[in-house]
């Protein structure tokens, strides 16, 4: 038996609205993109994986350079409180 169809919508039991066509429609156009892209590579794709690389490499140094201040001024307190002794 045949999944029953719900008002003119290609997807069986699923309601056919406004943002069902728009879904169905991005998709169906993104499928017909994606040989064109592969064919160049996906070079937004490249770009973006190279700057958020990047933006992590920036981000992992600070956060080294943030460790090295906190554990000099831990050492620099702690032999503060010794020279007080």
């Amino acid at each position: 038996m045949l999944p029953r169809m719900s008002g003119s919508c290609i997807i069986p039991d699923m309601p056919c609205t406004c943002e069902t066509a728009k879904v169905m429609r991005a998709r169906s156009h993104g499928l017909q993109r994606a040989p064109f892209w592969r064919a160049l590579g996906f070079p937004n794709l490249v770009l973006a994986r190279a700057a958020r690389q990047r933006n992590l490499a920036r981000q992992r140094g600070e956060k080294a350079h943030l460790q090295v201040q906190k554990r000099a001024g831990l050492d620099a307190l702690l032999n503060s409180a010794r020279d007080d002794l």
